[in-house]
Parts: C-alpha cells; structure tokens; sequence
C-alpha cells in the first residue's frame, strides 16, 4: 500500500477547497483510521446530505469535527450512494447495483475532506 501525506500547513483553503480520497474502506472505517493518525475526532453527524435524482433517494454520509483552538471545521463527505434494486426474472430473484454520485465528474474519488475556516 502506498500513503501520500500532505500536511495542512502545506497548503491555503483558497487554493483547495476539497481534499478527494481513493479507498475501499467503509466510511465509519475511515473515520476511524483519520481520527487515530490525525489526532482528530470525527463524529457521525445525525443527519446524511439527502437528495432525490432519478426518482430515487440517494444519502451520503458526513463526518463532522470542529476544533475550537484553532477556528475550523472538517467534513468527511462520501461521494457515492449504493442503490440496490431487487427483481424478479425466471422465478430468481435478482439484485442489481447502481451507484448515485455526489460529484459524478469525480466517480474515481470515494470521499471527500471539506475544510472551512470560520
């Protein structure tokens, strides 16, 4: 496995105003490994980032953490929204996957890191 570090002193928000990320890992996994080697805490925020495209409701989960000492907020996005629809064909019944996008131009990346300076 190959790790690219960027540290955040490295770099203005007018510059970037996401951060992508590219991994199989499940969005509560990833928060979890951010949260131990960044010395953050991201929480599950109560309520994902719902949206109607196509006739189906897709929700993307959010990983918020403010940090009071140093005036900021960090949002852990996911970019993609599993759609599983079950059929019947020939007495089998049949589960196809679809996948809904947040940022459809960007279906390489798996989740996003927003930081806002307030």
């Amino acid at each position: 496995m190959q790790i690219h570090a960027l540290g955040l002193e490295d770099f203005c928000e007018e510059e970037y105003s996401l951060i992508g990320i590219h991994t199989a890992l499940e969005d509560y996994r990833l928060a979890y490994l951010l949260n131990k080697n960044l010395s953050i805490k991201f929480s599950k925020s109560t309520k994902n980032l719902e949206f109607e495209k196509d006739n189906n409701l897709a929700s993307f989960s959010i990983y918020n953490f403010s940090s009071k000492k140093y005036d900021y907020d960090w949002f852990l996005i996911a970019n993609s929204f599993k759609n599983e629809n079950q059929t019947q064909s020939n007495e089998l019944l049949l589960t196809t996957e679809t996948r809904t996008y947040l940022i459809p131009e960007k279906k390489k990346v798996d989740f996003f890191i927003k930081i806002s300076v307030k």
